[in-house]
This record gives C-alpha cells, structure tokens and sequence, in this order.
C-alpha cells in the first residue's frame, strides 16, 4: 500500500482508494488487502471529521471471517470498529462488535519453566533432524491489545450501568503484568476503585465472590505485608460485610461494659 503515500493529493488517493476497494470486492483472494486499503479510507473520513462515514466504511467489513488474516490484526480491526462506534455513540453495535473478540486470547498466559522450554527445543531438533522445518516459536504480546480492549468494555459497561461487569474489567486490567510492574497504571486502577465498583454492583452471588476475592489470584501484593499477626492486621472495608456478625462478640461486650460504666443512675422516687 506505499504506492497510495505517492499519490499527489488527496483527491487522487480517494479515486484510487474507491477503484481498488471496486476491483476486489467479492476476491476472497485478495480480502485482506481490501481492508487495510478499507482501513486507509475510514481513517481519512475520520480525520475529516465525518465519524458517522467512517463507522459505516469500516464496520462493513466483516474480518473475523478472513483465514488469512492474522488473529492480531484481525484483533486491531474490531477494536477500531468498537472505537468508532463508541465515538459516534452506536452503543449498541459496540456492544455487538466487541463480543467478538476471544478474551482467551487476550489472557494472561502462564510463564513456561527452564525445563519446558529444553524439552520444546529439543522437540524442535529432532523434528529438524528428520527434514521437517520447524520455525523458532515467536512471542506475540498482546498487552496493548487486552487493555485496548478491557477499555472499551469498562466505557460499555459504565454507559449501560452495570457496575458488576465494571468491576470484573478492572479485575482483569490488574492481571497484567505491564500493569503490575508500572506504579502509574496500577494507580489509576488502584483497589479503593475495585472497592466502589464493588460495593455499587446490586445483591447477589456475584456480589459475595468478588467482595470475598478483591484481588486476582495473581496480582501481587500492593503494599508490604505488615510484621503484626494476621488476627491484628486491618480488614478492607469491603470484607466487614462478608461474615455473618456485624460485630465481633469481644467488641459488643468492651462497648455494653463502657455503657455501663457511663449511664445515669436510676431515678428516686
């Protein structure tokens, strides 16, 4: 697609970007060519400030349904489509769109140990041996793309008010390590705004998991642990309202003997 940055104006361009996007409609050889020149126009439209054109020109693009596409790419098509559409406050098709993403392939994926990665190169080596050829496996990081993502669904759920959905957005925002390992992004999704969301989701089974599980299971620790006895160490806020009692019996006797010890006399008469 260099040859469209050659064109001498930006009339030009959109003649030649219309006569492609012509040529090879209905070319399932040549699909995924069609989109990105698809992608060039919707960008043009939105720098020219007509969203409502450039939602159109985009969405009618149906890229999950490319094989020769790659996931990542395909990945960043939606998103810019849920954008768009979020833009031009077409809730309802953002929601549409952005269920199909696979949040499976945006998950945190688990660190392989020394002896995993041995045993994968030699299963490799000897594949090679035998005249198979075997590429060198290459890690894709999908960080940007999950917390693009996880954005969305945080403005999507906050515009429709469902609070519990919210909640486990920033749940999986948290499980990243990019997140974990920068004080700046786990400032802006810090637990006192786990903790609202939490307590703004309605009654429920849901309710209950999250207020007994505030953190994923992975996500370190923010603060040091404290050198007192667990028993001592200071509940969250939001576990008082996990347990049964509401006050501890050792609480409600220390506050009936100081009431006691200050109420009046009884009167004469």
């Amino acid at each position: 697609m260099e040859f469209l940055d050659s064109t001498p104006d930006l009339e030009t361009k959109l003649t030649v970007i219309e006569t492609l996007r012509t040529v090879t409609e209905g070319k399932i050889f040549v699909e995924v060519e069609r989109a990105r020149v698809t992608k060039i126009l919707s960008d043009i439209k939105k720098e020219q400030g007509d969203l409502k054109a450039a939602a159109d020109i985009l969405c009618e693009l149906q890229v999950e349904t490319f094989g020769s596409m790659d996931r990542r790419e395909k990945t960043e098509f939606i998103l810019a489509q849920v954008a768009l559409c979020i833009e031009n406050d077409d809730w309802t098709q953002a929601g549409i769109l952005s269920r199909k993403i696979s949040t499976k392939y945006l998950s945190r994926k688990p660190k392989k140990t020394p002896e995993q990665l041995e045993k994968e190169k030699k299963d490799r080596e000897k594949k090679r041996e035998k005249g198979e050829d075997i590429p060198e496996p290459v890690e894709d990081d999908v960080t940007d793309l999950k917390l693009r993502y996880y954005e969305q669904q945080i403005t999507l759920a906050r515009h429709d008010d469902k609070y519990l959905d919210a909640c486990k957005h920033y749940r999986q925002v948290l499980d990243t390590e990019a997140v974990e390992e920068d004080p700046a992004k786990l400032h802006s999704v810090s637990k006192e705004t786990l903790d609202t969301w939490r307590i703004l989701t309605s009654l429920g089974s849901a309710k209950n998991h999250l207020l007994c599980h505030p953190r994923p299971i992975r996500q370190r620790t923010i603060r040091p642990p404290s050198p007192c006895p667990q028993r001592y160490q200071k509940q969250p806020s939001s576990s008082r309202c996990t347990t049964p009692q509401a006050l501890h019996r050792s609480r409600t006797d220390a506050m009936a003997g100081s009431f006691k010890a200050v109420r009046s006399p009884p009167l004469q008469h």
